[in-house]
């Protein structure tokens, strides 16, 4: 359906959404999914241009289910340039076998 899915990283890892303009943005929904549910939660926050930059929210998927979506709000970047947002997943199990997209918003 047009969607680009991409494939977890196992314990912690990251990836990145180049040239986004976060004017207006509010939100992110980081929605994953496993063939394996893991045991422990899994915590996504979003970076502003590198890995370890200024953290602009964070959100979790629960443990013990297959799938689901860590809702984290953004907090306001309204310089109208464009930016790499880094999404950073820490897990304390390692997770394997998931895919995830993201989707920004304006609520």
């Amino acid at each position: 359906n047009g969607m680009n899915l991409m494939i977890l990283p196992q314990g912690e890892g990251w990836f990145a959404v180049d040239q986004i303009d976060l004017t207006g943005v509010k939100s992110a929904a980081v929605i994953a999914g496993w063939q394996a549910a893991p045991a422990g939660p899994v915590v996504f926050e979003a970076r502003l241009d590198t890995p370890d930059g200024k953290l602009l929210g964070k959100g979790t998927v629960a443990g013990g289910k297959q799938g689901g979506v860590a809702m984290i709000p953004i907090e306001a970047v309204a310089d109208g340039k464009f930016h790499t947002v880094y999404f950073v997943c820490n897990s304390k199990d390692k997770v394997a076998g998931g895919v995830m997209s993201v989707k920004f918003g304006a609520k």
